[in-house]
């Protein structure tokens, strides 16, 4: 049996199964769809293993309004997201990614929280068709950006939740006008991170553990289709 890595005093062992299970079980809770609620659970997953964010941001989720979080999002007349109020990318990655094939140039998001977490479903896009991407935000805790340019993953800034949502703009680019800091991940660098980590656990935040777990306690594991 492997053993996951030593705690620190803040933090708690887990492993990549309950980080999944318990995302999925607590936005259930929420009323959730099993199927957008699983999509999130692996986002959630993905992104605690490539940038440690996503738990933060799944537990961001379940700390605002006890109405069920949008799951979905449509294209209004220009092609231009229709995003609910409170939306956070953690559950529209999905729904996000199906309306990147029909973008001739640009998404605007007036109003998005976790916006950082659209990144798996733009590093997926821009790996399977070679497109460079460029998403950036900016919000209460400062500017950032997403940039998938030859298939690398770029993320900047500072992916911390918040109680106000961000401003986005994802774009559709040939030339990055400036080139992103550091080499980025690959995907297949990406694919490695992700089996170490289902083979040897993850070291998280204890407090956001421990309310993520308070949230999914509220479904039952028998309720799960």
């Amino acid at each position: 049996m492997t053993v996951p890595p030593a705690p620190a005093p803040s933090s708690v062992g887990i492993s990549t199964r309950q980080l999944r299970d318990v995302a999925l079980r607590a936005l259930r809770a929420r009323g959730v769809p099993y199927g957008p609620a699983s999509d999130a659970a692996a986002g959630v997953e993905r992104m605690e293993v490539v940038a440690q964010c996503g738990l933060s941001a799944l537990v961001a989720v379940l700390g605002r309004e006890p109405a069920t979080p949008a799951f979905t999002v449509s294209a209004d007349a220009a092609g231009q997201p229709a995003v609910p109020a409170d939306a956070s990318g953690v559950l529209l990655a999905p729904p996000v990614r199906d309306l990147l094939a029909a973008v001739p140039q640009e998404l605007v998001f007036l109003a998005l929280h976790e916006p950082w977490m659209l990144a798996p479903a733009l590093a997926d896009h821009g790996r399977r068709t070679a497109r460079t991407l460029r998403l950036q935000w900016d919000g209460p805790s400062g500017p950032g950006s997403c940039v998938v340019a030859g298939g690398r993953l770029h993320l900047d800034g500072r992916l911390a939740a918040a109680p106000v949502p961000w401003r986005g703009r994802l774009e559709f680019t040939d030339e990055v006008k400036e080139p992103p800091a550091g080499p980025g991940l690959g995907g297949d660098e990406e694919a490695a991170l992700l089996t170490a980590a289902r083979r040897s656990g993850l070291a998280v935040a204890a407090a956001d553990w421990e309310l993520a777990v308070a949230s999914a306690r509220r479904f039952l594991v028998e309720d799960l289709p």
